[in-house]
């Protein structure tokens, strides 16, 4: 249906062309339009002609028609992996091993003796002694006088107050003691104390000791390392390409 639509045009256009075109419209380089149409030329009478037929023909080309299509395409790349791996490394150390022992040192051996020794020293003391003191002592003696008289009983006593005073007499008598009395003095007393005095004589004794010696030893861990491992990956793509195929198609041409 397309292709008769585009030859009915192709024929239109081809009668078209057929057409002459007007005297008038010739261009003439003597002639100059003017702008007034008064003074305007008159129009050259036209001439009728027939047109002409034209037919269609339909010829057969061989044409291309491509279309894109897409193909999976693979191809293969390094890619690169950490693995840890642990790997037992060793190194040799140094410690040092003690033993208990002993040794011979030499000493001396020494006992006191003890030495008797004396010195002076000045004490203060005293010298006791009695001295005789005496004193007065006075002393009041009195005697009664006594009376006597007679009554109707006889011979009776008359009292002290009856008008008789007492006789007193002071003696005196020296009343003497023996008082102690201290004199200082000063004298030289010995003190004496034993003070020791050491003899050593000389003696080799063991004495505990500690003797050490270097001991070497391995000792391992388990390193960690990183190892690099190239690791082959297949990646694919959808790659476009263009496929084209020859196509035979009719083709409508026109003739007058």
């Amino acid at each position: 249906m397309l292709g008769l639509k585009f030859a009915c045009l192709f024929c239109l256009v081809q009668c078209l062309n057929t057409i002459p075109a007007p005297a008038w419209s010739v261009s003439h380089p003597l002639l100059v339009a003017h702008p007034d149409p008064h003074h305007a030329p008159p129009h050259p009478p036209l001439e009728k002609k027939l047109p002409r037929k034209c037919h269609t023909d339909y010829t057969q080309v061989v044409s291309k028609e491509c279309h894109t299509e897409y193909s999976n395409v693979c191809h293969t790349e390094t890619k690169q992996k950490y693995k840890t791996e642990h790997i037992e490394e060793c190194q040799d150390l140094t410690k040092k091993v003690c033993s208990p022992t002993t040794r011979e040192v030499e000493d001396q051996d020494c006992h006191p003796v003890y030495e008797e020794k004396c010195t002076t020293e000045t004490q203060h003391s005293y010298d006791l002694d009695y001295e005789t003191k005496c004193h007065p002592v006075h002393k009041k003696i009195c005697h009664a006088t006594v009376s006597y008289g007679y009554g109707h009983h006889g011979r009776r006593k008359r009292s002290a107050s009856g008008g008789y005073a007492p006789h007193c007499e002071v003696i005196t008598k020296d009343v003497c003691e023996k008082i102690p009395v201290k004199t200082p003095k000063y004298i030289e007393v010995p003190v004496c104390s034993k003070v020791p005095r050491y003899t050593c004589v000389p003696i080799t004794k063991s004495v505990p000791d500690t003797i050490c010696e270097d001991e070497t030893y391995q000792k391992c861990a388990q390193v960690p390392h990183q190892i690099v491992l190239d690791v082959p990956i297949e990646v694919c793509s959808d790659v476009p390409h263009e496929v084209c195929e020859d196509v035979t198609k009719t083709v409508p041409t026109t003739t007058s």
